[in-house]
């Protein structure tokens, strides 16, 4: 069984736990012990909620806007294709995520 690391270090680069951690101390200094668990909590659960909606989403979210980047200068076009165009990437989008 062949355990693959990429994810995992990459993971732990972005997130950088240690480096973390001089911050939380020194902004909870002053916290009581049920402040810095409740602060915990929250850090914890957001940054949870962020990698999980970027794992599931994020390949969707990247596709959206390299459709809206691989356009020719939007700027040279009348408003109306350019309003057009954004309506039906969007219009496609979420035709994709219900389908």
């Amino acid at each position: 069984m062949v355990i693959e690391l990429k994810p995992l270090v990459t993971l732990l680069a972005i997130v950088n736990p240690l480096a973390a951690v001089p911050f939380f101390i020194h902004y909870t200094q002053n916290f009581s012990r049920a402040q810095r668990r409740h602060t915990v909590f929250i850090s914890s659960f957001s940054a949870f909620m962020v990698i999980a909606v970027s794992a599931l989403l994020g390949l969707e979210i990247l596709s959206f806007f390299e459709a809206m980047s691989n356009r020719n200068d939007l700027s040279t076009q009348e408003p109306s294709k350019s309003s057009q165009l954004f309506k039906n990437l969007k219009i496609n989008y979420l035709n994709r995520i219900i389908n």
